[in-house]
């Protein structure tokens, strides 16, 4: 048996990931996502369908999956994930370049057609949800399971490839939270009993590998949350955070009515994340909450919670400063808020991107500027560190390891941590680079 590895994105920054895995003739592509910082200065961060394909290439917004050329035939199946856009967001652009299905949980599946949907085209591609913890075949020889994972964002998977000579297991996000507010806790022993049987090939995430910590559990951020709003003296309090972290919104749900407030979602990306997961019945926060993601609804809808500020709880996007966001443009005065006796909160952290940084910055001196208070930081992530990374090594003990989405230095801290686990740079733990191939003739 062939295998090959097949780094087409994300294996030089954190964003636009794919990667692409042939066992013999049968080739599967994981992910097809946008790289975020790209793209940002466009909008809120779907906005990207009015840019030319050659320009989303050009400025390495999507995977330059044009190398694949010589192996397009055997693309079987597309697999996603999960469903954050540097995972799902580039799929309405390079799925139909392939004459293979697109495999995804229900929840990913929903925002994936949103997407399309925004941009004004159909998937030509066949379509098939596939339940978490699930199995299909793709070949004789093949077969692709979904195994349920934490992360920030519903219904998240382990992608595990079974081959006749052993499974590749792409683990690209994840953390082990054995608290989770949405869905169940990892399924530890099923990791164990990949390893058992045999794991040839981890592609894992190095996002947060130099951190010398475990990620928290999300029930964390609900108790910090709870925290910092219960101790809020002014009139006025906005959150904003993750519009795809559905744990997290209904955290600050269940935290505003203990707060006597009504929670209100203001933001497209808000609104859209929001649908998904009422479609698959994943929660129901319209008889909860108020919710608008029409821009049009905007000037209203502040220029009245305004008024009555004490009785509301303000969710809206914005959280890394972006051009377009709703916190954005009420700082600059596109849209009616006073932010003299506000808080505003942001439950998230930086993504360490200059433009992101920049953008945050300038959107900070804005509000306080305007008077408004700052609170910084209330977050949990939703990728493994360096204990995560630990615990799966042991689980797993692949042949193995291609480390993905980070920077060099992210990949090189996860690599300095699986030496303690007898792994050898060039031996068994390869670093590829964006449009490099690895075989391994097994």
């Amino acid at each position: 048996m062939e295998l090959e590895i097949i780094a087409i994105g994300g294996y030089d920054e954190i964003g636009a990931n794919m990667t692409a895995v042939r066992v013999d003739n049968t080739t599967i592509i994981i992910d097809m996502g946008l790289h975020v910082d790209k793209i940002v200065s466009f909008g809120e961060r779907e906005n990207v369908n009015n840019i030319p394909i050659q320009r989303l290439y050009e400025i390495e917004a999507v995977p330059d999956d044009r190398f694949l050329a010589d192996i397009r035939d055997t693309v079987k199946a597309i697999v996603i994930s999960h469903a954050h856009l540097d995972h799902v967001g580039a799929v309405h652009i390079l799925a139909p370049k392939y004459n293979a299905p697109i495999y995804a949980t229900p929840y990913t599946m929903e925002v994936m057609k949103s997407l399309a949907e925004d941009a004004g085209v159909v998937i030509p591609n066949t379509i098939k949800k596939i339940s978490p913890n699930s199995k299909i075949k793709i070949s004789r020889d093949v077969e692709v399971e979904f195994i349920s994972i934490t992360h920030s964002i519903p219904q998240a998977a382990l992608i595990n490839i079974k081959t006749p000579k052993g499974y590749i297991v792409y683990a690209c996000d994840y953390k082990f939270d054995n608290f989770p507010l949405l869905g169940k806790r990892p399924d530890y022993n099923k990791l164990k009993q990949l390893g058992e049987e045999g794991v040839l090939a981890l592609i894992v995430e190095t996002t947060r590998a130099e951190e010398e910590s475990k990620s928290q559990s999300e029930i964390i951020a609900k108790y910090m949350l709870y925290d910092v709003l219960s101790s809020v003296e002014t009139s006025g309090i906005i959150v904003t955070t993750f519009a795809s972290h559905i744990a997290r919104l209904k955290s600050l749900i269940e935290i505003a009515y203990e707060l006597d407030r009504k929670p209100v979602f203001i933001g497209r990306s808000m609104g859209k994340y929001i649908k998904a997961a009422e479609n698959i019945g994943l929660v129901n926060f319209e008889n909860v909450a108020e919710i608008y993601s029409n821009a049009r609804d905007y000037p209203r809808v502040l220029g009245r919670i305004d008024r009555e500020r004490e009785k509301y709880l303000l969710i809206v996007t914005g959280h890394q400063g972006e051009p377009g966001s709703v916190l954005d443009r009420m700082a600059k005065d596109q849209l009616p808020w006073d932010f003299k006796d506000t808080t505003v909160i942001f439950a998230n952290n930086v993504i360490p991107y200059p433009i992101n940084e920049a953008n945050r910055k300038l959107l900070e001196e804005r509000i306080k500027r305007k008077g408004g208070h700052i609170i910084k930081d209330v977050h949990v992530s939703g990728h493994a560190k360096v204990e995560d990374h630990r615990m799966l090594l042991r689980m797993l003990k692949p042949e193995y390891i291609f480390p993905t989405h980070g920077s060099m230095v992210k990949r090189a801290a996860y690599i300095e941590m699986a030496e303690d686990f007898n792994y050898q740079l060039g031996e068994d733990i390869f670093l590829l680079q964006n449009g490099q191939r690895k075989i391994l003739d097994l």
